[in-house]
């Protein structure tokens, strides 16, 4: 009655797909499995009834939760395909929608055409000779927050094996997939990547937990699902109207490495493949194999591997340890050692937690969770300007003698590159008695400033900036034994002056 209903008005009717007939019977036997339990039409898969179809004859697994995955992996089949279906029968909508779209085809360019809010390649025969077009695709993705059309993932599907040769010999794929990571809809991307099989042929670690499920009460999400709902907290982060959760928004402000950290969460439970109960130290070596093929910098891979190695501390310190004890405070600091390290690990650990499932972030566990940031950031930089840095253990002539007297919590909220770069500002500076280095990360504004000190410098600094009508969220001001003080300021461009007129920087240096 169904099919006539749908033929009277001229609704249309998909075809049975011969690679769809794996996940029809398997979802097939299962419904009749329920129902035949239930004596009725009674479709509920209960967690009991997981363990009790594991023990009938008809099904290969013995383990509710291998055959749980494959429940899960023939279930996306069937929803790709309703997804692709709907799209190609979908009516062309109103005409305020219609011109709406018209809009969006703006963004097309030499590559892709975007049409009725999706992208599609204008030359998909390209793909032979350039495998990296379909990474720039995901690029495109990752910035404009569009879908592909089912067309575009058809063409990269029939294209992996060629694109699974040409990632493993290829060690320059790092900057491309570094730059999906830094965009606004990197998530979006990834959710592409990995529907159409890339993400897997990029990174065949990631293989090993597509679907994977951990069987308990408290996790929603299979392995895989989890990883991408995390990455796509911090992306949410930036527009929450939750004050609490605004505190975390603006450690991201702050110079936050957005990549590598995206990167750590994209790894950081890869390990569960090995079901050996203990995945981190897993994780952080599937990691590093993968981020070295692909050309990753050390530094990146250092951070990625630390990141992972330590994503449990926080998680496990909230249900386990006195947040008001000193002690709790001292021991988180000695592991991250820096306050940019220690605001990477909070916001791995928020996404990790809001992850779970879409309860397991209570107000209680956040407020909780910024307590723990908030005494540790305490403990990192509590010391006294009076307590100096003498002679540095292990340090270059050249740099011991820059660092000579800053207070110790200098090495406490700066990283080697950062050292390495004010050092640099400082020998410009000592030619000229000032260097002036501006530069943007994530969407925020980081001023460095080397000079001879002197009554008000950090005044009148604060003064330029405010007078170019930006907006301080932070400074900093460290002085050596040399009379040369380093002053550092992370700002805003609230109406997006230097964006739009990049001679404004120079105007700003020249004035500073």
């Amino acid at each position: 009655s169904q099919l006539r209903s749908a033929q009277q008005y001229e609704m249309p009717i998909a075809e049975p797909l011969p690679e769809l007939d794996a996940a029809r019977n398997f979802l097939s036997a299962l419904r009749c499995y329920l129902h035949y339990k239930a004596g009725r039409d009674g479709n509920l898969l209960t967690f009991d009834a997981q363990e009790e179809i594991t023990e009938q004859t008809f099904i290969r697994h013995s383990d509710p939760a291998s055959w749980m995955r494959d429940y899960f992996l023939h279930a996306r089949d069937i929803q790709r395909a309703a997804n692709q279906w709907m799209e190609t029968s979908e009516p062309n909508g109103s005409m305020l929608l219609t011109q709406f779209r018209d809009w969006r085809t703006r963004l097309s360019n030499s590559e892709f055409t975007v049409s009725r809010e999706r992208v599609f390649f204008k030359a998909p025969q390209l793909l032979e000779q350039d495998p990296g077009l379909a990474l720039r695709l995901f690029v495109f993705v990752a910035r404009h927050g569009m879908r592909l059309t089912a067309d575009a993932e058809r063409r990269i599907v029939d294209h992996l094996p060629a694109l699974s040769r040409a990632f493993a010999d290829s060690q320059s794929v790092w900057p491309v997939f570094k730059e999906v990571l830094s965009l606004p809809h990197a998530s979006l991307a990834l959710e592409a990547m990995h529907g159409t099989g890339v993400l897997g042929a990029l990174l065949p670690e990631w293989a090993g937990i597509e679907c994977l499920v951990v069987r308990d009460f408290y996790h929603r999400y299979t392995v895989d699902e989890h990883t991408l709902v995390a990455i796509q907290q911090i992306e949410l982060l930036p527009a929450s109207e939750d004050p609490s959760r605004q505190r975390f928004a603006a450690l991201i402000e702050e110079a936050v490495d957005r990549p590598s950290l995206l990167a750590a969460l994209l790894f950081h439970d890869t390990g569960k493949a090995s079901r050996s109960g203990k995945h981190v130290g897993e994780s952080a070596r599937l990691s590093q194999a993968a981020l070295k093929r692909m050309g990753a910098p050390p530094e990146t891979c250092k951070l990625v591997s630390f990141l992972i190695d330590r994503h449990l501390d926080m998680s496990a310190l909230l249900s386990t340890r006195d947040l008001d004890e000193p002690s709790t405070a001292k021991f988180l600091a000695d592991r991250v050692e820096t306050v940019e390290r220690l605001k990477e690990l909070a916001l791995l650990t928020y996404a990790d937690i809001s992850a779970v499932n879409p309860s397991a972030m209570t107000p209680w566990r956040l407020e909780q969770l910024w307590r723990l940031y908030l005494n540790t950031y305490n403990e990192l930089t509590r010391e006294l300007d009076t307590e100096r840095i003498e002679a540095p253990a292990e340090t270059r002539p050249e740099v011991a003698g820059f660092l000579a007297g800053f207070p110790s919590r200098y090495l406490r909220v700066h990283s080697e590159d950062d050292i390495q770069a004010h050092l640099t500002l400082h020998e410009r500076a000592k030619e000229k008695g000032v260097a002036v280095d501006v530069r943007k990360t994530n969407g925020t504004y980081t001023l460095t400033v080397a000079a001879n000190d002197r009554p008000f410098l950090l005044a009148s600094i604060a003064g330029v900036l405010a007078g170019f009508g930006m907006n301080i969220l932070k400074a900093e001001a460290f002085g050596n034994r040399k009379g040369m003080v380093l002053d550092t300021f992370a700002f805003e461009d609230p109406n997006r002056t230097l964006d739009l007129n990049p001679t404004e920087v120079d105007r700003l240096r020249l004035t500073l």
